[in-house]
């Protein structure tokens, strides 16, 4: 077998502080493109990466595009014009390719558009690493919107730079021209040229590219938005053609030897898997919805043409349904494929998954299911997905984190034989420590299904974390929460991820479980829940105002150098330093002498430096609790930080909300001498409202029957629930936005339900709490009144 050379690997050897930067050709092949024109060049030319030869070729288009790229070129030098005859985008982009000047090449197709420092985190890749190119993350550009390519974020979910196509076989998916950057000696030291007046002229060199590169770079910054055009214009738009669909045969057919020459079984099956489970399902899907018959033929022909049934048996990675259509596509009746789409048989959510003698089943709407062999129902283990969410997590009266969850495997019914277990992860050391897990199905509503199948409140558990069972030594750390879920031979383990990640934790996220060492419950960007466990070497242990000024008393469990406490204010660099005294071993007094002087609108953090660290000061609930404080508003974080506020600082507090009779009733305090609390329930064309007056210690209770002022009922949707207050020290004033903060202990649920209605709490941020209301067919099963504690 004959093997292609690779180009030697080159690394930079460090830097070159005479050389100028290196210069990016850029290729924007032209034709018929006036309305996309110029905000793709807009966004070339937009480019952190200023490095740049724009060549725009002119590709004998009849509309405005070449007006719209010679404004461009009189107002940027970095553009030229290159023009010929309408040879098609192959033929473009191997002119372009030829003109352009620079250390590295790109390619840029008219219609689309290259995200902000696209070409500066590539080329700096590139410099870094000596790799023959660089491959970007492809995302979608559909109406305006950047939609996310589920193939392009798991290809490029990590960084692989400097790796040779046998080490990620798989990346020979991305087989498109436009997301890479080569290396300009490398493309011309190939020898590489597009295939001209065809369509998929890409597909055979790119994977060329591939087998040949020494080592390229596979980086998960979006590189690229490939715009899927409105009126169905752009050339792979009408690609179920059948002399577009001989075209692919043809490119497939053309890069099967180039895959054999790479030499490697990894890379030749990877190609396959593509084809098997992306592209050849499409074409057989698309065409057997149509009304003619012979782009179903072209489509049979194809897959006859590039795979055998002893391929899709083979390759790993192919999911069930796609082997079943393939089948279909490969047995003596095509026509099976038809029936087999007009019963809706490509429904994922349709065809129920499950478990017949320890094997995971789909029970897809064959014909004749003897025709098919038994193994194409399986489905593939990447099918099979673990899925854990925390429905709700809190501290309970014992010390204990109860978290209240629901974990499967999807798409797999759940039945008995289902195992769970649940596990603090320190991913650091490695540590783990299992929490005690038991199931939890009444009375716990759970999210909603995800098929008509998998009955989650099946799936619905309790885990409780005794922190005392981790080690003692692990000191600072923090501890993912992760769940193992078996059925039989699968077994996955995935983090316990925030059904919503703006709001899970019920009451105090911080606890006390030692007297130095606190908890924190946290949600990660990623929404994975963790507990955080820090040393704390000083805390709070008495907070008052007193005629000597504002005081706080420390202690320490140990022997620790304090040598300053002070005040921070929030957003500046102002500090105020206290009177610091020693009371006795481990023990401390800061003194403010004139509390009443500090910026009365200002937020203060109280920070003290201990041996040398300047650390946040922190206080267990209680010492807030019976603080003895007028001149400011002290209050704690969640992760139990001193604040102090100013007490004119408007603000409530919810602690519990329930559903009663189509009304919301909201229970909370109000701080910051708010006298009248307000709450509105609004989308863009309805608004509920309802307020009450705040007791002398600023608690309430506020009924908001869910309808609009002319009595209707609010129909169903997503709503914004705000606060509303006016201070009680100026009643005439008109109402201001009141900020609010969720204290709702862990026994509230998220859905709340009435005889007629449901309403899901969608917590947010800030000002903003989400509600999305639903009718209700039929009475519910005995809900009365649901509040928390």
């Amino acid at each position: 077998m004959v093997t292609f050379p690779r180009f030697p690997r080159r690394r930079r050897t460090g830097p070159e502080e005479d050389a100028p930067p290196p210069v990016l050709g850029v290729v924007v092949p032209v034709y018929n493109v006036e309305d996309y024109l110029a905000e793709c060049l807009e966004s070339v030319l937009g480019q952190s990466y200023r490095h740049l030869d724009v060549v725009v070729v002119d590709d004998g288009s009849p509309d405005g595009s070449v007006a719209i790229a010679e404004r461009f070129a009189a107002e940027d030098a970095r553009v030229r014009i290159v023009r010929r005859d309408n040879g098609g985008l192959g033929a473009a982009r191997n002119t372009g390719a030829h003109e352009a000047r620079g250390h590295y090449l790109t390619f840029v197709d008219s219609d689309d558009v290259v995200p902000e420092g696209a070409f500066e985190a590539m080329v700096g890749t590139l410099e870094q690493s000596g790799s023959d190119f660089c491959v970007g993350r492809t995302e979608r550009l559909v109406d305006g919107e950047v939609v996310h390519l589920p193939w392009a974020e798991t290809l490029h979910a990590v960084d692989r730079i400097g790796v040779p196509v046998t080490d990620v076989p798989r990346v020979v998916r991305d087989f498109y021209t436009w997301n890479k950057i080569f290396r300009t000696s490398f493309w011309r030291g190939q020898g590489f040229a597009f295939r001209e007046g065809v369509l998929f002229e890409d597909q055979p060199l790119i994977t060329d590219a591939y087998c040949r590169a020494g080592a390229i770079d596979i980086v998960s910054d979006a590189a690229y938005r490939w715009r899927r055009r409105t009126d169905g214009s752009s050339l792979t738009q009408g690609m179920f053609a059948p002399d577009k669909i001989a075209e692919r045969q043809e490119a497939i057919t053309l890069t099967r030897p180039v895959v054999d020459a790479c030499g490697d079984e990894g890379v030749r099956d990877a190609w396959l898997w593509t084809l098997m489970d992306s592209h050849l399902p499409l074409y057989l899907a698309t065409t057997a919805r149509l009304e003619q018959d012979e782009p179903l033929r072209a489509a049979v022909r194809m897959v006859r043409s590039a795979i055998t049934a002893d391929d899709v048996g083979r390759i790993p990675g192919v999911s069930a349904l796609h082997k079943v259509m393939l089948h279909l596509a490969l047995g003596p009746d095509p026509e099976a494929l038809r029936r087999f789409v007009a019963a809706g048989g490509r429904a994922r959510n349709r065809w129920p998954v499950r478990v017949r003698d320890g094997r995971v089943v789909a029970e897809l709407p064959v014909d004749d299911r003897h025709s098919i062999p038994p193994s194409a129902f399986e489905l593939d283990p990447e099918e099979i997905v673990g899925v854990a969410r925390a429905l709700a997590v809190g501290w309970s009266e014992d010390g204990a984190v109860r978290v209240h969850g629901c974990a499967y495997l999807d798409p797999i019914e759940i039945g008995a034989g289902r195992e769970i277990a649940v596990a603090a992860l320190d991913r650091t050391t490695g540590r783990r420590v299992e929490l005690c897990v038991r199931a939890r199905r009444e009375g716990w509503p759970g999210p909603a299904s995800p098929r008509p199948w998998i009955d989650v409140v099946d799936g619905t558990f309790e885990a409780v974390l005794d922190p005392g069972d981790l080690p003692a030594d692990a000191g600072a750390a923090r501890w993912e929460l992760v769940a193992t879920l078996g059925y039989g031979p699968h077994v996955r383990e995935v983090p316990l991820v925030a059904e919503f990640p703006g709001w899970v934790v019920g009451g105090p996220a911080t606890r006390w479980i030692a007297p130095d060492v606190t908890g924190t419950l946290g949600v990660h960007d990623d929404g994975v829940l963790s507990l955080d466990v820090q040393r704390c070497p000083v805390r709070a242990r008495l907070l008052e105002e007193t005629e000597e000024g504002l005081a706080v008393e420390l202690e320490s469990v140990a022997d620790v150098a304090l040598t300053e406490v002070h005040l921070a204010r929030a957003g500046a660099h102002d500090v105020v330093p206290a009177e610091l005294r020693a009371l006795q071993e481990r023990r401390w007094r800061a003194v403010w002498a004139a509390p009443q002087d500090l910026d009365p609108e200002a937020r203060w953090r109280l920070e003290t430096v201990v041996d040398g660290d300047r650390v946040g000061l922190r206080a267990p609930a209680e010492v807030l609790d019976r603080a003895a404080v007028t001149s400011v508003r002290p209050y704690l974080t969640h992760a139990s930080r001193v604040r102090l506020a100013p007490t004119s600082r408007a603000s409530v507090t919810v602690t519990a909300i329930g559903l009663a009779a189509g009304t919301l009733r909201i229970r909370g305090e109000a701080h910051g001498t708010v006298g009248q609390v307000g709450a509105r329930v609004s989308r863009h064309d309805r608004t509920a409202a309802g307020g009450t007056e705040a007791g002398e210690d600023g608690t309430f209770t506020l009924d908001l029957p869910l309808e609009s002022e002319d009595g209707r009922p609010l129909p169903d949707g997503r709503y914004v629930l705000r606060f509303v207050g006016r201070l009680a020290n100026d009643p005439e004033q008109p109402e201001r936005p009141l900020r609010w903060r969720a204290a709702l202990a862990v026994a509230v649920p998220y859905d709340l339900a009435d005889d007629t209605l449901e309403v899901r709490l969608l917590p947010g941020a800030d000002r903003r709490f989400g509600l999305r209301l639903s009718g209700r067919p039929e009475a519910a099963d005995d809900h009365d009144d649901q509040e928390g504690a």
